[in-house]
Protein backbone atom coordinates (compact mmCIF):
# COMPACT_ATOMS: atom_id res chain seq x y z
CA UNK A 1 0.00 0.00 0.00
CA UNK A 2 1.20 3.65 -0.72
CA UNK A 3 0.70 4.85 2.32
CA UNK A 4 2.79 2.17 4.18
CA UNK A 5 5.76 2.91 1.89
CA UNK A 6 5.62 6.71 2.71
CA UNK A 7 4.90 6.21 6.50
CA UNK A 8 1.27 7.37 5.97
CA UNK A 9 1.82 10.22 7.94
CA UNK A 10 1.15 13.02 4.49
CA UNK A 11 -2.16 10.53 4.03
CA UNK A 12 -3.21 11.30 7.50
CA UNK A 13 -1.54 15.51 7.33
CA UNK A 14 -4.21 15.51 4.00
CA UNK A 15 -7.05 14.21 5.41
CA UNK A 16 -6.60 16.28 8.82
CA UNK A 17 -6.60 19.25 6.03
CA UNK A 18 -10.05 18.13 4.43
CA UNK A 19 -11.53 17.86 7.83
CA UNK A 20 -10.60 21.32 9.17
CA UNK A 21 -11.34 22.93 5.76
CA UNK A 22 -15.04 21.26 6.20
CA UNK A 23 -15.44 22.03 9.46
CA UNK A 24 -14.49 26.01 8.40
CA UNK A 25 -16.66 25.84 5.69
CA UNK A 26 -19.54 24.91 7.71
CA UNK A 27 -19.20 27.56 10.10
CA UNK A 28 -18.92 30.37 7.66
CA UNK A 29 -21.36 28.91 5.41
CA UNK A 30 -19.66 28.16 2.22
CA UNK A 31 -18.65 25.18 0.20
CA UNK A 32 -15.76 23.51 1.15
CA UNK A 33 -12.71 22.83 -1.16
CA UNK A 34 -12.22 19.90 -2.82
CA UNK A 35 -9.97 17.51 -1.33
CA UNK A 36 -7.48 17.86 -4.29
CA UNK A 37 -7.37 21.49 -3.78
CA UNK A 38 -6.71 21.39 -0.43
CA UNK A 39 -3.68 18.72 -1.20
CA UNK A 40 -2.90 22.06 -3.85
CA UNK A 41 -3.10 24.58 -0.73
CA UNK A 42 -0.78 22.27 1.15
CA UNK A 43 1.84 22.10 -1.73
CA UNK A 44 1.44 25.70 -2.49
CA UNK A 45 1.77 26.73 1.06
CA UNK A 46 4.25 24.23 3.09
CA UNK A 47 5.74 22.72 0.07
CA UNK A 48 6.06 18.82 -0.24
CA UNK A 49 7.99 19.11 3.24
CA UNK A 50 3.97 20.12 4.41
CA UNK A 51 2.83 16.93 3.84
CA UNK A 52 5.51 15.36 6.87
CA UNK A 53 4.60 18.35 9.04
CA UNK A 54 3.90 16.79 12.56
CA UNK A 55 6.33 14.01 11.78
CA UNK A 56 8.41 14.61 15.33
CA UNK A 57 5.58 14.49 17.49
CA UNK A 58 4.55 10.98 15.78
CA UNK A 59 7.80 10.00 16.78
CA UNK A 60 7.61 11.29 20.47
CA UNK A 61 4.11 9.63 20.13
CA UNK A 62 5.56 6.15 19.08
CA UNK A 63 8.36 6.49 21.88
CA UNK A 64 5.80 6.69 24.90
CA UNK A 65 3.79 3.95 23.30
CA UNK A 66 5.98 1.89 23.17
CA UNK A 67 7.72 2.35 26.73
CA UNK A 68 4.26 1.99 27.67
CA UNK A 69 3.79 -1.46 25.60
CA UNK A 70 7.07 -2.55 26.82
CA UNK A 71 6.33 -1.73 30.95
CA UNK A 72 2.55 -3.23 30.35
CA UNK A 73 4.54 -6.59 29.00
CA UNK A 74 7.85 -6.83 31.21
CA UNK A 75 4.85 -6.39 34.54
CA UNK A 76 2.65 -8.95 33.02
CA UNK A 77 5.31 -11.51 32.70
CA UNK A 78 6.39 -10.74 36.00
CA UNK A 79 3.18 -11.35 37.44
CA UNK A 80 3.10 -14.93 35.84
CA UNK A 81 6.36 -15.62 36.18
CA UNK A 82 5.86 -15.21 40.39
CA UNK A 83 2.32 -16.98 40.06
CA UNK A 84 1.92 -19.28 37.77
CA UNK A 85 3.08 -22.96 39.04
CA UNK A 86 4.24 -24.00 35.47
CA UNK A 87 7.62 -22.40 34.81
CA UNK A 88 7.54 -19.45 32.41
CA UNK A 89 10.25 -18.81 29.45
CA UNK A 90 12.25 -15.47 29.55
CA UNK A 91 11.30 -15.28 25.76
CA UNK A 92 7.76 -14.45 26.61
Amino acid sequence: CLADLSGGLPFEVWKSSVVLENIRATRCNEIPASTMDVLSQILHQRGIQGLWSGCSARMVEGFFSGAVLLAAKEMIRKTLTVTSPIPIPPAI
